[in-house]
């Protein structure tokens, strides 16, 4: 017997390795990660925060599909001392719009628990107010959803550097979905592709690759940072094929490797984020965890599991789950095999063909940095992976990283939610032993939304961190994930 005492403050990276040696057997020994968190107050948001929250399905008679982009300034004192937020949408459209201090209004304001949940309200200058409902899992990251009228689910980042175009520097590959600007919400659209700039504000080049209707499209462009970021972070860029058509995107940087961006150029209204790729190798190897979300012609279909990727072209021995849309109640695929085959170029880009529990899916596939955490990009644990985009018309859409809404198309309806889980550690607790925070949207058949269920819901273990997750009853079809909190 031994004992082991803790340190007087808690380590860097919020954990301690305990090892246990045999005094019989000095060449024996085990270890064991304890994660040491704190508790939250007003005091843990310091500094200014990206976010992006998007509604898929949204509420036809407000807003609508929505994607909601901006940046705030938070003090630790529970005061905004200002930013700039940006909304586009299928019926509404409030872009550059300031941010109100506390001082000027006292509307804007925030609050935090003990247990990381908080709440934000925020007071534009165009008379915008906006409540937030969040929940961190550490100083620097939060899931948040909107509480007001409107619906919309998504992250808050810190932002970290000093911004400039220079920060824009390198290979990125994005990942975007919304609908058509003038069929709405019918004509649904996903993005994904690369680019490549060279620091000072030109983009020497990339790949568009479109997924409007079912009807699959590729563009090479160049393009350039039409405004440079600004105190918020904020900035513009444009893309420009030849021949095709000219888009332009606002952008926020939560840090050189991350861009949160919507389509600001009245073309279509999409949203999503770019990563950069970094030290990324054209291949896949290993145990993978997998979700992918889109449009089916009865609502949405989510999907997740893990697979395993031989380095080369071939994809084997996984399991998967997934809900195929329409109103609830649904019928849920669940436990099924895994397979398929990838090919990867050295741009960091490719194609993978799926079967899983959604069906065969095709993709094209961008990789990312293997050190940058998608779920979370300030976090240093875990790290890699790729964007897909589907490019069969049976499914259109991409990665999604939060709960997506999956009821019938026709019927405009989006709630949904953020919580803190904490679990035993016991199979019976459902999640794993994991202490965390989940976050997404979507109804079930009374007009409650949950991830909690530990019978209705099936879990993909990303990393002992990270789990991803689809519900499995028949109540409603949604997907999301877990992440390990870790408080200071």
């Amino acid at each position: 017997m031994t004992t082991y005492t803790a340190p007087a403050a808690v380590p860097t990276g919020g954990s301690v390795t305990i090892v246990a040696t045999s005094v019989a057997d000095r060449s024996k020994s085990a270890t064991a990660v304890v994660v040491i968190t704190g508790t939250a107050s007003n005091a843990t948001l310091k500094g200014q925060y990206a976010f992006l929250i998007m509604a898929p399905t949204g509420n036809a008679a407000t807003r609508g599909t929505t994607t909601l982009v901006g940046s705030v300034n938070l003090d630790v004192n529970g005061n905004i001392l200002g930013g700039m937020e940006d909304i586009v949408s299928t019926s509404y459209r409030d872009q550059a719009d300031p941010i109100l201090a506390t001082s000027v209004d006292p509307v804007s304001a925030y609050s935090v628990d003990a247990s990381g949940h908080g709440t934000m309200t925020i007071h534009t200058q165009n008379g915008e107010t906006l409540s937030f409902s969040f929940v961190l899992t550490s100083a620097s990251h939060a899931v948040i959803i909107e509480t007001g009228e409107e619906p919309g689910s998504g992250t808050l980042d810190l932002q970290s550097g000093t911004f400039a175009t220079s920060q824009i520097s390198g290979g990125y590959s994005f990942a975007m979905e919304g609908v058509d600007t003038f069929v709405p919400p019918t004509a649904k659209i996903a993005f994904g592709g690369v680019f490549s700039s060279d620091g000072q504000g030109n983009i020497t080049g990339g790949t568009l690759d479109s997924n409007i209707g079912g009807a699959v499209t590729s563009e090479t462009f160049t393009g350039s940072i039409l405004a440079a970021p600004d105190t918020n972070g904020r900035g513009r860029l444009t893309l420009v094929p030849v021949p095709g058509t000219t888009r332009t995107f606002t952008f926020y940087i939560v840090s050189p490797k991350v861009l949160r961006m919507f389509e600001d150029d009245n073309v279509d209204l999409t949203g999503g984020s770019a990563y950069a790729q970094g030290s990324a190798t054209a291949t896949l190897s290993g145990k993978l965890a997998f979700e992918h979300s889109g449009w089916t012609s009865t609502g949405r279909a989510v999907a997740a599991g893990q697979l395993t990727a031989d380095g080369v072209s071939s994809i084997s021995g996984g399991v998967s789950d997934a809900s195929l849309g329409g109103a609830p109640p649904t019928t849920p695929t669940v436990a099924q095999p895994v397979n398929g085959t990838f090919a990867l170029t050295k741009s960091l880009q490719g194609t993978l063909n799926l079967t899983d529990a959604a069906g065969n899916s095709t993709f094209n596939v961008y990789l990312v940095d293997p050190s940058l955490n998608l779920l979370d990009p300030n976090s240093s644990n875990s790290g890699g992976g790729a964007l897909l985009l589907h490019t069969d018309a049976n499914i259109i859409g991409n990665q999604s990283l939060n709960l997506s809404n999956c009821i019938a198309a026709s019927t405009s309806n989006e709630l949904d939610l953020v919580g803190v889980a904490t679990s035993d550690g016991s199979e019976a607790a459902g999640m794993g032993g994991v202490r965390g925070e989940g976050a997404g949207e979507g109804p079930d058949a009374s007009g409650r939304v949950f991830v909690h269920s530990a019978v209705g819901d099936h879990l993909h273990q990303a990393s002992d961190t990270q789990i991803l997750l689809i519900q499995t009853d028949n109540t409603s079809n949604v997907s999301g994930y877990l992440l390990q909190q870790r408080l200071p």
